[in-house]
């Protein structure tokens, strides 16, 4: 599965969910990914990064924790 399909599938479940929730409250939903990253946020503590405005809106969110990549590795 390579990361374009991981967003098809995430904004295809995100709409399933959309349309079940159709006669409830709607939420909000702001899905930030980038790639190598890492927790250089202030959200995650790093206190060299500067970064109000992510850090505002992380206090007021769920901010994940934990993240997990896969990766193939091989000895050559």
């Amino acid at each position: 599965m390579n990361p374009g399909d991981f967003t098809k599938l995430f904004l295809l479940l995100l709409r399933l969910r959309t349309l079940a929730a159709a006669g409830t409250e709607r939420m909000n939903v702001l899905f930030i990914m980038a790639d190598d990253l890492r927790t250089s946020l202030g959200c995650y503590g790093d206190t060299l990064v500067k970064s109000p405005n992510i850090d505002q809106l992380a206090s007021r969110s769920q901010v994940f924790l934990n993240a997990y990549a896969q990766k193939f590795w091989r000895d050559v």
